[in-house]
């Protein structure tokens, strides 16, 4: 969420206004209330910092038990009420971090309560500027940042239990062994994992019996350090003997580790090779890398015709960064002939998946009337999009990494802002109202505007 700064009052804005005019009492109760919401979210972010630092152990304490349990010698009573203590003193770390996470909560759903409120009393009402420069910098800095600075990260929930109490981390559940043989098989059928649903002594056998997805999870546990030690090494040897099986995911996931070079061996030729087998069987993250090393490391005299035809297999696919890069393409980035039409089909692909620096080129192709008709309201709506100034934020909970938001949504902010004193207030209430439109429909059809996994 983020607040476009309201235009300033005067002739323009006593037009047709759509919301009153707010008093110097009312921009001098909003700044502070901004400014109020933003040392609470320092706080809390603080608070959420400590907490998730004290749950590093507890999580992987979980991990250290799920795997001994797969190892104890059940007819060993000794080893046997030694694993429970240990099961005993992690279930009830688990608790006290359930318990932590509570107070956290409840004071996020607060904050953003207020925040939805700020919004409904503060957003883009028209206000003097000159009463804003009256205040305090920390409240005048508030008030133009608005919400935009108040969004803290989401926080994780509780950790599941199953029905004897047992926390169900991402291991698996945690099954209290007792020494005998039928409670040993109770465990073992009990103690799945997520994924093949295999534990881990049967995950290695399927994998060394030649099961691709066996072989892929197994080697994504060993890269992780998920129940085993970490061996990224190990896990590229599964990678590939998964890959000659043709698993996709596994040989886009081998081409990166044998690309990269961090922690095994770099051999990019072989990591061509195996992007080329994951983009062949259609695997959009690999489309889209495969188009880039045409487009950037390629000596053949056509590499750009290459790029544009794998960049194009990805955005066919609904990978919103790729139909982001292809419509740059089309705008004749690296010297590919201009077509302004499909530059413009694929930038609105983009951007209607929730996809920030496509909604800001957008805005400011409807700004310029750039390979659309020039509409600044329109443009407005795209720019508050990018910068996430809305009551709900159509990319809440993404977890997808996009590397360059911070500064999309800077940049959008700044642009809506400007463009949003330009405009009479009608036209920015439009604008708002249409984003907010947008976000709604957005979430109605489920979309997440995540783009790609990358696994």
């Amino acid at each position: 969420m983020a607040f476009a700064i309201g235009a300033a009052v005067g002739p323009a804005a006593a037009q047709t206004p759509l919301m009153a005019s707010m008093t110097a009492h009312e921009v001098q109760v909003c700044a502070g209330l901004a400014l109020k919401m933003k040392e609470q979210r320092e706080a809390i972010a603080a608070m959420q910092a400590n907490l998730a630092a004290k749950g590093k152990p507890i999580i992987a304490e979980s991990h250290a038990i799920d795997a001994q349990r797969t190892q104890i010698n059940r007819r060993d009573t000794k080893a046997v009420a030694a694993f429970n203590a240990r099961l005993a003193r992690n279930i009830a770390a688990m608790n006290a971090y359930s318990a932590a996470l509570a107070p956290q909560q409840r004071a996020v759903a607060g904050l953003n309560s207020q925040a939805d409120q700020f919004n409904i009393d503060c957003a883009s009402r028209p206000y003097d500027r000159a009463d804003l420069a009256q205040l305090p910098v920390a409240q005048r800095l508030a008030m133009e940042s608005g919400t935009h600075d108040i969004e803290i990260p989401l926080l994780p929930p509780p950790p599941a239990r199953d029905v004897a109490g047992a926390p169900a981390a991402v291991a698996g559940k945690f099954v209290v062994l007792v020494p005998s043989a039928d409670a040993a098989r109770t465990s073992a059928s009990a103690g799945g994992i997520t994924g093949t649903g295999l534990t881990l002594a049967k995950l290695k056998g399927a994998a060394e019996s030649g099961n691709a997805d066996a072989q892929f999870e197994l080697a994504e546990r060993l890269n992780d350090g998920i129940g085993v030690p970490r061996d990224p090494a190990a896990a590229l040897e599964w990678l590939l003997k998964a890959a000659a099986q043709h698993h996709a995911v596994a040989a886009f996931n081998a081409s990166n580790l044998l690309n990269d070079g961090v922690n095994v061996p770099a051999d990019k030729p072989k990591a061509l090779v195996l992007l080329r087998q994951a983009a062949d069987a259609g695997q959009p993250a690999a489309e889209h890398n495969l188009a880039l090393w045409y487009a950037r490391d390629a000596k053949e005299p056509d590499h750009l015709l290459h790029a544009v035809e794998w960049m194009s297999r990805a955005a066919d696919h609904g990978d919103p960064e790729s139909q982001y890069v292809l419509a740059g393409f089309y705008r004749g980035t690296g010297g590919f002939p201009r077509d302004l039409t499909a530059a413009t089909t694929r930038l609105h692909q983009s951007a209607e998946q929730g996809f920030r620096p496509a909604q800001l080129d957008l805005g400011r192709a409807y700004a310029k009337g750039d390979g659309v008709p020039r509409d600044p309201v329109e443009a407005l709506k795209w720019y508050r999009l990018a910068a996430g100034m809305t009551k709900l934020d159509a990319s809440q909970g993404c977890t997808r990494r996009m590397l360059q938001d911070n500064e999309t949504r800077t940049r959008a902010t700044e642009a809506a802002n400007a463009l949003a004193a330009k405009l009479p207030p009608y036209e920015a209430d439009k604008a708002a109202a249409n984003a907010e439109e947008w976000v709604g429909a957005v979430r109605a059809r489920q979309v997440s505007g995540c783009g790609r996994p990358i696994r």
